[in-house]
């Protein structure tokens, strides 16, 4: 059985070795992501996992974008959530491991409450063989 610790640091290798480092103005972290962050950071965490011989959970992969002005108005920043999600889209698709598998399951843009951003939430299922 893989800890959330260790599901967290495959992703980090697997982000870290992605076009969505690059991408990002700012980190790709598995630790609680900075209060008062105003950059694009790249925060994962593990969702719910079942343990059994195939041992399943989710993680979320998420990226966070702040918002623009528009006329006094603070709104999504549209065209960097198009093309962070592309990225995120390719990059996060479907992929293997040691001993595991991913597959992106979804992914939504939401705004994040009481904050001026939006983040990009990549729901990944994630199979780790327990032999």
């Amino acid at each position: 059985m893989k800890t959330d610790v260790e599901i967290r640091q495959d992703f980090f290798a697997i982000v870290s070795a992605s076009e969505i480092k690059t991408a990002i103005s700012g980190a790709v972290q598995i630790i609680p992501r900075r209060i008062g962050s105003k950059v694009e950071d790249c925060i994962i965490s593990v969702l719910a996992s079942k343990n059994a011989q195939i041992q399943e959970c989710f993680v979320n992969v998420n990226v966070y974008v702040p918002n623009i002005n528009n006329g006094g108005e603070s709104v999504e920043n549209v065209s960097r959530t198009s093309l962070l999600s592309k990225i995120c889209e390719n990059a996060l698709k479907s992929g293997f491991g040691d001993g595991f598998m991913y597959k992106l399951d979804s992914q939504r843009i939401l705004p994040v409450n009481g904050k001026d951003e939006h983040v990009i939430n990549n729901k990944l299922l994630y199979k780790f063989n327990n032999e």
